[in-house]
């Protein structure tokens, strides 16, 4: 368990919460593809792992976006909510995207004439 002065620990607080509530709280009217949204679920999470796993190892290949985390994660006078958007910035704005392309490949679920999840 990560030590609550590192920045990193109330990002995964803040995305857990995210996550879980896709499920538990879904729209009014359902999911139109519940088991494409049960994958992505599973896919999105997977791209912060793996770019976690390599900052720890000091590994190459890291997704910059991620650096203002990372590189301030242990700074005393930063709020535990600019570490959680911080987090979900960079997860939002590189992992996602990427989760999506992943997900429907995986799925095949894609509409090829609306580009969105088939129903």
């Amino acid at each position: 368990m990560l030590s609550s002065d590192d920045g990193i620990r109330w990002f995964k607080f803040l995305h857990l919460k995210v996550t879980k509530s896709i499920l538990e709280i879904p729209p009014g009217n359902g999911w139109a593809a519940p088991v494409w949204v049960t994958r992505l679920d599973v896919v999105f999470p997977t791209f912060y792992f793996e770019t976690m796993a390599r900052f720890l190892r000091a590994e190459p290949g890291t997704p910059s976006s991620w650096d203002a985390l990372f590189e301030a994660r242990h700074t005393g006078d930063i709020d535990r909510i600019q570490f959680a958007l911080a987090g979900m910035n960079a997860d939002v704005n590189h992992d996602l995207s990427l989760a999506l392309l992943r997900t429907d490949s995986e799925l095949q679920l894609v509409n090829e004439s609306e580009g969105s999840p088939a129903q």
